[in-house]
Formats: C-alpha cells, structure tokens, sequence
C-alpha cells in the first residue's frame, strides 16, 4: 500500500496555525549564540527542511543570504507567499534532503524542527548526511536539531491536541502516538480539522514517522561521511550538558 504523502496540502495550509506560537526569533537567536561560541564567520545559509519559511525570513532580516530546500511543494509555495509579503528574494528548492542538488555550498547549513528525523532509516540517514556535507563549504557547519533518545524513553510521547483560532477559522488537531523502541522511532497520526462559523471546511489525517536519536549514533553517522568535531547540546539552552529531560538535542558538525 502506498504510504500517503507527508506535509501534503491540507495539512500545510494548516501548519503556520497550528505553530503561530512558534518563536522563530528566538530559534534564530539560538543560532547566532552557536555562530558566536564556534567563531563561525557565516554569510550563506541554506536550510534543509525550510517548510513554509520561518526561519528563512527571520535570518534574511539579519542580513544573512538564505535558500531553502523542502521535499513539499505545498510548503514551499506558502513560503514564497511570506516571503514575497516581506519583500525577500530568496531561492527555493523543491527536493528531498537525499538527494537534492544545488551548484552552490554553503556556510551553513541547517535543519530545523526536528526535519532529519524523518530520515527514519540508516541507509536515508546516510545518503543525507553525505549530501548536506557535499554542499558545505571548507570549515563550514550543519546545525540541526532532533529528539534526544534518552529523554523520549525517560518521558515517552503521549496523545495531544491543540486549537488555534485564526480569521473566524478553528483549527483543531488530535495525534495518537505510537512507540517503536526496536526502530528508535515514534509514529504520529494526526487528525486535523479546519471550520469556520461551525462549518467544516475540510478534515484530513496524516501519519508521521519520527526518528530519535542518540549523541554516539548520530556521531558516528556523521563522521563517517567526513564531519569533525561534532558537539550535542540541549536544544536552545546556553552552556549546559544533555540531560534525560531534554527532549530536543542540537548537534553542530564541522567539516
């Protein structure tokens, strides 16, 4: 049976609802903290997994030069609404992080949001790593964040829903988890709905597999394609160790 397509229309046009709340600000303040603890002289950035652009006009407003690669076209066309509204140039790429291929390398590359958890296999984990390192310039950086495996064992996944109001439009949205310990992953079923004045517009369901990860893993699938000096870090937090409540682990690789 063929598995139905992730981040697909209905669901993107929900998303940036869904994530209002989302602190893109503050996410990119995080990043510029690690650009100045690693004495990174960055300019160019490319984000993998850019979604319906955040990220990228956040950084594009910082004076960085940002292109953005997302496997949905659904996304990417949202995105070059936003960024067209903000009165930013700036290059897409419809493309899967395997495989995608841009004549360019950058100082930076990252992936927010837990993008290269969708790499739910080793040999996909492969072929991405090795195609971001392909694409980094000499002494460059990926900055990329995941769950921290430790963490999602110690306090496993549970069932939520959330409802944003936006416009006079209701977006409700439920998931159901499951957790496949054997595989390191954890499958997400969302069930979304869109109303307006008590009317459904649209309801729809998408299921996500999420891989998480462990700082040894994750190390050795990165230094095998030529990354050096790879550090974890808890996701937005300043000088501190991992811990088995941190849920979201960054990872700075150097090539």
């Amino acid at each position: 049976m063929k598995l139905k397509e992730k981040f697909g229309e209905r669901y993107s046009k929900s998303y940036d609802q869904f994530y209002k709340k989302k602190d893109y600000a503050a996410e990119c303040d995080y990043l510029e903290y690690l650009f100045k603890r690693y004495k990174l002289d960055v300019k160019s950035i490319l984000d993998i997994g850019c979604g319906t652009g955040g990220h990228l006009i956040e950084l594009k407003k910082r004076g960085y030069e940002v292109t953005g690669v997302d496997q949905s076209q659904y996304m990417l066309d949202i995105a070059s609404k936003k960024l067209k509204k903000n009165n930013i140039e700036c290059d897409l790429y419809c493309a899967d992080m395997t495989n995608f291929n841009i004549d360019c390398q950058y100082d930076v590359i990252i992936s927010m949001f837990t993008v290269m958890g969708y790499m739910n296999t080793n040999g996909q984990l492969s072929l991405a790593c090795r195609n971001i390192f392909n694409h980094i310039n000499l002494n460059g950086n990926f900055i990329f964040d995941v769950w921290y495996g430790p963490a999602v064992l110690a306090d496993p996944p549970q069932k939520t829903s959330k409802k944003e109001t936006v416009d006079n439009k209701e977006f409700i949205r439920y998931n159901d988890i499951k957790l496949d310990t054997f595989n390191h992953r954890v499958e997400v079923a969302y069930s979304f709905t869109e109303k307006e004045n008590d009317k459904i517009n649209f309801s729809d369901t998408e299921t996500h597999m999420v891989r998480y990860f462990f700082p040894q893993e994750i190390t050795y699938f990165l230094s095998s394609v030529g990354f050096k000096n790879i550090d974890c870090h808890p996701f937005m937090k300043k000088q501190s160790k991992l811990t088995d409540s941190d849920w979201n682990m960054a990872v700075v690789a150097h090539k």
